[in-house]
């Protein structure tokens, strides 16, 4: 079935052309055009296919709806968007960058599977917010799947404890487990030399002896965990490309804020005094 205009059945190739144009890498848009008839879909997936940046953030079901959804019908939209998703990714051969932040419930361990089955050219993948995710998911990581993938943010994806397979990723540089409350020092020991940018921001279970391993290490977010002043002493030894270091300030809060004190920092600055040392409260 083909749209009609004033002089007859518009080409696909037109039709392809003015949605590339309205919507460009809005993969959300594209994925919901999919489902309106077969030549949007047909369109759609081809545009997909030659994507190189994807933004599949889920679309809010509810946001210009006067009419509260009933949860059968809030389940069932979930279940289309997430059929959706997977066949677009199913598609997608030449993407660089996929974004899925905050998809929650919506992106699981299948979900990670399909898109490891064609991320060969996959450089940064963000998961931030995916709480369905497990380290099940996280095993179809690998060097054959994924041999050039450099960023990938885990960020308060809650269920993830053993991220030791992540090892196996050659070129990943970046990685961000803030708030894996689960990720445990001996499933990142292996990871940990590779890093450049490492964020265990609220990871309680990190500890002192990780940051001996640090020796590649730029930017180090220690937020929230049980690092003490052995800690610091180990990463003022081994971390000569250092430039920022993240800690809690200390605070009277509900969580841990860190272990180290006033003067084993202060010995830290000391021994790097050109590292720029931040405080946060959250």
């Amino acid at each position: 079935m083909g749209l009609e205009g004033p002089f007859g059945p518009l080409p696909v190739d037109l039709v392809r052309k003015i949605l590339v144009a309205v919507y460009g890498d809005n993969g959300a848009a594209l994925l919901s055009l999919a489902s309106v008839c077969r030549l949007f879909r047909d369109c759609a997936h081809q545009i997909l296919a030659l994507q190189h940046f994807l933004d599949l953030r889920p679309v809010a079901l509810q946001q210009q709806s006067h009419t509260p959804l009933s949860a059968k019908r809030m389940s069932n939209l979930r279940n289309a968007q997430r059929q959706l998703r997977n066949a677009a990714l199913r598609r997608c051969h030449q993407l660089h960058f996929i974004d899925l932040c905050g998809a929650h419930q919506y992106a699981t361990d299948s979900t990670l599977e399909t898109i490891c089955q064609n991320a060969r050219t996959l450089e940064s993948l963000l998961l931030r917010g995916c709480q369905a995710l497990t380290q099940a998911g996280l095993a179809h990581l690998t060097a054959a799947s994924c041999p050039l993938l450099k960023v990938l943010d885990l960020n308060a994806c809650v269920h993830i404890g053993d991220a030791s397979c992540l090892a196996g990723l050659p070129s990943l540089t970046h990685l961000d487990v803030g708030w894996c409350r689960q990720v445990s020092a001996d499933s990142m020991a292996a990871v940990m030399p590779q890093l450049e940018h490492a964020v265990y921001h609220g990871c309680e279970a990190i500890e002192d002896w990780l940051l001996g391993t640090a020796c590649c290490v730029r930017l180090l977010d220690c937020a929230f965990t049980p690092i003490g002043d052995r800690g610091l002493q180990l990463l003022a030894q081994v971390a000569q490309n250092l430039q920022e270091l993240i800690l809690a300030a200390p605070a009277h809060n509900l969580w841990l804020s860190g272990n180290w004190t006033p003067l084993g920092l202060e010995t830290f600055k000391q021994q790097q005094p050109s590292v720029k040392v931040r405080l946060v409260f959250v």
